[in-house]
């Protein structure tokens, strides 16, 4: 019961500073809306996918091999070093894939960024980075159990990244490129305010034998976040391929709306972590399926309440443009209702190190995803990118919760 109190008030504290920043964010979406052009808002999205995917490969799982090595280890030696290899492969891999980046920039324009201007070619890369180093900064607080530490600096960031883009955005008339600078600026801002604590705890030596453990269990989660961003946003690169940036516009705020229901699962999870991994297995699956409930009974609420608002208040609030968002809304605030439930009923693949069998659902699931995009949303529109993206979550949820009951088993 000790650990359930504990476990509830770092929840809580996580929930709630992740909602006050995920919050902040919802707080630009009413100027991205009403100062940006349907299409230049719709350009932003895409443009932030590229910025996720390139991040995806910078950061290689790292943030996954910090909860998981990183709390295991009670030697502060080897976390100064851990950490310091963390940040060397960070490095050497912006290197790498900047340079594959700038090689493949004809195609991406050709396809995807026709309209955008030269400076934002090359402000993805940097903003992908700086959000690697920010994001295993965060999870290294986390690791280390600095909760309050954690949330509040990361706040902070995004407190500096909305002012100053709303300031943008209603008084000198901001487009894409000046947003994404201010993006940059707000992260470094962010690793400067952190770099006297890290330097501290960080120790920029190479050392093989610690970076081939990190790599060995970080890299495979690679592929296993490839496929989750790829079933996540993939529809809106195919939306705008065959329906135009307008679409991607409606759609992608639709999202972002529908998925804030993950802001309590997110809080959640960065609290549980670390209490299982470090917890014999003797007991957990009583504590799994206590706290299941309990999550089930506080999300499926706040699930019904958004989805009432959703058809009841929030028409009266969109712009014409955007009228069609609330028909999509529920499908996709229920598909990331049922995807949260991974953090419980699929804990057995984490905890038994099985990040390749993870990676071989999501990419399963993944492969499903663009399918069914490909040859449904040029029929069905954005309608049937939302239904699709529900019934995606639910397979995932399917395997990953089959395969973790047989693992967790012992079989």
């Amino acid at each position: 019961m000790p650990e359930t109190r504990r476990l509830v008030k770092k929840s809580f504290y996580n929930t709630l500073t992740t909602v006050i920043n995920r919050a902040l964010q919802l707080l630009l979406i009413p100027l991205y809306v009403s100062r940006l052009p349907v299409i230049e808002y719709g350009q932003l999205n895409v443009l932030y996918i590229f910025i996720m995917f390139f991040q995806i490969f910078v950061t290689a799982g790292m943030s996954e091999a910090i909860l998981r090595l990183y709390s295991k280890n009670r030697s502060e030696k080897i976390r100064t070093d851990f950490l310091g290899q963390v940040f060397l492969a960070h490095g050497a891999l912006a290197i790498i894939f900047s340079l594959f980046w700038f090689a493949l920039v004809p195609l991406f324009q050709e396809q995807y960024l026709s309209n955008v201007p030269p400076a934002v070619l090359v402000l993805i890369p940097l903003v992908g980075l700086s959000e690697a180093l920010a994001q295993s900064v965060h999870v290294h607080f986390h690791a280390r159990g600095s909760y309050e530490t954690a949330n509040r600096r990361i706040l902070i960031k995004q407190i500096v990244f909305v002012a100053a883009t709303a300031i943008g955005l209603l008084w000198l008339q901001i487009g894409l490129s000046e947003i994404l600078t201010l993006h940059l600026l707000a992260n470094l801002i962010y690793l400067l305010y952190n770099s006297r604590l890290l330097r501290l705890r960080i120790r920029l030596r190479f050392r093989w034998q610690l970076m081939k453990i990190l790599l060995g269990y970080a890299l495979p989660f690679i592929g296993t976040t490839l496929a989750m961003q790829t079933l996540f946003f993939a529809d809106h690169l195919i939306i705008q391929q065959f329906l135009g940036l307008e679409s991607v516009a409606v759609y992608a705020l639709a999202y972002k709306l529908g998925a804030a229901i993950q802001y309590l699962s997110s809080g959640f999870s960065l609290a549980w972590y670390p209490l299982v991994y470090t917890r014999q297995f003797s007991g957990l699956k009583e504590m799994l399926h206590r706290n299941l409930r309990r999550y089930i009974l506080v999300a499926g609420s706040l699930g019904l309440i958004l989805t009432i608002l959703n058809f009841t208040l929030l028409p009266y609030l969109l712009p014409p443009a955007y009228a069609f968002v609330p028909r999509l809304i529920p499908w996709i605030l229920w598909g990331y209702f049922i995807f949260s439930l991974f953090d419980f009923l699929g804990i057995g693949l984490l905890i038994r190190m099985k990040s390749r069998w993870l990676a071989g659902i999501s990419t399963i699931v993944a492969i499903f995803n663009l399918l069914a995009n490909l040859y449904f949303v040029p029929q069905g529109g954005i309608m049937a990118a939302a239904v699709i993206t529900f019934i995606s979550f639910g397979f995932y949820l399917l395997f990953t919760w089959k395969v973790s009951e047989h693992l967790l088993s012992g079989q």
